[in-house]
């Protein structure tokens, strides 16, 4: 292992060392207060950590994981206080969010203009769509199964219903008052924007009004007869949108190790190992439901492509990566897009059109997630959910699912929609709300794994993909 020490690592560790000094110092000298164990801990293991991280001479993607483990045993032994890092990780979470909006909308459009005629389009179009809607279906399916056989929600002990609650009733209740539950019908109105620069100038904005005007951009500008030159000149500009962002994306994933470790560790400092085991079986049921959607997507991979089983878990492992630290599927597009084509050959235009797409409508994980707690909640509240009750909850949970930003918690947003449908006291969330963030990061996984094998199945589907030698079958 060749271990090079940078100027910048070295200037690093000066600046370390005065800062340690001053801290150790200062308390005698009465200019601050003493450090307690936990705070000493923290300004060791953090700074040596952040060193280890930024010396090792690995990819980024061992980095990242490097990452999620020491950034997992600072959450642990450090505890709370280690909230004191986390604008690194808020930091890095801005920087991806800056350029979404251009980024989606720039690949769409390009995306959609390069499929040229509309047969193709609404082809590669139905197809994408097919996909996404079943399969959100699918893990909506899965969920309701896991929770109706192995029933979560009973025998849970009421001293634990009556902490979760006491701990996270307010914040679910400040988290449920900002839902707003839009029919079905207002869902679809919704789609198209009055005013284009209001729906992106939201927080977070409106993506699935941005992937509208995007897509209807992409189409009209095919459908203008001749000058060929002028639609050159606009498709050139938002190519150069699109490859500006990537570059900007490419500079700021270097920082995502440090970031990674810093996001961990506050989700474990905060709430810690004795909240996942009040609710273990939830917990579990969750994730093993998650874990099974998400093996259905290797063999299906294998069959449907010619992409070998290891070769294609390799391919997209940097992007989960990045899908599980920071539990949101917009942060991770930039990767996804650039793993895709890079990684597993898919063609730009697929990736150009359908990435920006699945962020917004593939949302299978989530589904997953939100038919499984609206039933563990239920069983905690012994409310009894009919058939018909668990039709619907399949069904909205797809719709739900469908458009909800791809944004840490969005799912949890979503889930209150859900519970309303059905009934079921919207205080319950918080008795999901504990263990939010840990399911948050897995389902996310699922989601980003998801579009990745749609997109390599429609790229082969459509003969647009192009792996390297070493991922195609034997």
């Amino acid at each position: 292992m060749n271990i090079q020490i940078t100027r910048f690592w070295k200037i690093y560790l000066i600046c370390y060392a005065v800062l340690m000094v001053i801290l150790f110092l200062a308390p005698a000298l009465d200019l601050l207060e003493p450090l307690n164990k936990n705070q000493i801990i923290m300004m060791i293991f953090v700074p040596v950590s952040f060193f280890v991280m930024g010396i090792l001479p690995f990819k980024l993607p061992t980095k990242i994981l490097v990452g999620l483990i020491l950034g997992t045993v600072a959450g642990f032994i450090v505890g709370p206080d280690i909230v004191i890092f986390t604008p690194i990780g808020s930091i890095f979470l801005r920087l991806i969010f800056m350029v979404i909006v251009p980024l989606v909308f720039s690949s769409l459009f390009v995306g959609t203009q390069s499929l040229g005629d509309i047969r193709t389009m609404g082809r590669i179009g139905f197809r994408t769509v097919a996909f996404y809607g079943l399969y959100t279906i699918v893990g909506a399916a899965i969920g309701l199964m896991l929770a109706n056989g192995f029933t979560p929600g009973e025998g849970l002990p009421e001293d634990a219903q009556q902490q979760l609650m006491a701990n996270y009733g307010d914040t679910a209740q400040d988290k449920a008052s900002k839902v707003v539950k839009p029919s079905f019908l207002e869902t679809l109105v919704n789609i198209v924007p009055k005013n284009i620069f209001t729906g992106i100038s939201s927080d977070p904005p409106n993506m699935l009004q941005l992937v509208f005007f995007a897509i209807c951009m992409g189409v009209a500008i095919t459908l203008i007869p001749g000058m060929e030159e002028k639609k050159k000149l606009v498709v050139n500009f938002f190519e150069g949108i699109f490859e500006i962002m990537l570059k900007i994306i490419n500079v700021v994933i270097e920082i995502a190790p440090y970031a990674v470790f810093v996001l961990i560790a506050d989700a474990v400092g905060q709430f810690g190992f004795d909240l996942l085991f009040l609710l273990a079986k939830y917990t579990g049921i969750t994730l093993g439901g998650l874990f099974i959607l998400w093996v259905t997507y290797i063999p299906l991979s294998y069959f449907c492509t010619n992409l070998n089983i290891f070769g294609f878990i390799r391919g997209v492992w940097p992007v989960m990566t990045i899908a599980f630290s920071t539990s949101s599927s917009a942060a991770s597009l930039p990767v996804m897009m650039e793993t895709c084509t890079k990684r597993l050959g898919v063609s730009q235009r697929i990736a150009n059109f359908m990435l920006p797409l699945s962020i917004t409508i593939n949302m299978n994980g989530s589904a997953l997630y939100q038919a499984t707690s609206a039933v563990f909640i239920a069983q905690v509240y012994g409310i009894p959910l009919t058939l018909v009750d668990q039709i619907v909850i399949v069904l909205i949970a797809t719709l739900s699912a469908i458009g909800a930003p791809g944004v840490p918690g969005a799912s949890f947003m979503m889930l209150v929609v859900v519970l309303t449908q059905i009934g079921i006291p919207i205080e319950g969330v918080a008795l999901v709300l504990g263990v939010e963030r840990i399911l948050d990061m897995s389902r996310t996984t699922v989601n980003i794994m998801g579009d990745s094998t749609a997109a390599a199945i429609i790229a082969h589907w459509e003969g647009e993909l192009d792996p390297p030698p070493e991922l195609l079958k034997k």
